[in-house]
């Protein structure tokens, strides 16, 4: 029996458009790339891609943590800070641990492409969001806060209770 051929392609558009739907959202930025696996009320999952030689901003955040575990990739830099202003520096994590308020930044110091997970939670419903991304430095002319003065004053005016 051959089955007949229609012009209603409405089933297979359905069928397009879902399985489309369950493909990560890729947002590209100067240093590499991420894409947002799962979100909901308090969390967010990214699988964040650097490429080699370059590195995220020096940021910090008022809203959320973020717990970052690197599956591939083994050349890297994490600088973090604290409320102090001391800075540290790791190379080549399994796991790093960022709390809110923490300045950091990620550096790929290799020569393939980095990749994390990166896990955002929050007490607050809606606080894993990109507007909750606080510049200190960067390297591709993006707005920082802060630019002039020293990390020691800029983690001074950091109010905990936010």
């Amino acid at each position: 029996m051959r089955k007949e051929l229609t012009t209603d392609n409405s089933k297979a558009g359905r069928k397009v458009e879902a399985l489309v739907s369950t493909l990560p959202e890729i947002h590209h930025r100067p240093w590499g790339y991420y894409e947002i696996l799962a979100h909901g009320p308090g969390y967010l999952v990214k699988r964040i891609t650097v490429d080699p030689g370059k590195r995220t901003s020096l940021q910090w955040h008022k809203l959320r943590d973020e717990d970052w575990v690197f599956v591939d990739g083994t050349d890297c830099e994490i600088t973090e800070s604290d409320s102090y202003g001391t800075e540290y520096i790791t190379n080549n994590p399994y796991s790093v641990f960022i709390i809110k308020g923490e300045l950091h930044r990620i550096s790929n110091t290799g020569t393939k492409p980095l990749v994390i997970i990166e896990i955002q939670t929050s007490d607050e419903p809606d606080g894993c969001r990109e507007d909750d991304i606080h510049r200190i430095e960067d390297d591709y002319d993006r707005e920082v806060e802060c630019r002039n003065s020293s990390l020691k004053e800029q983690m001074d005016t950091y109010d905990p209770t936010w």
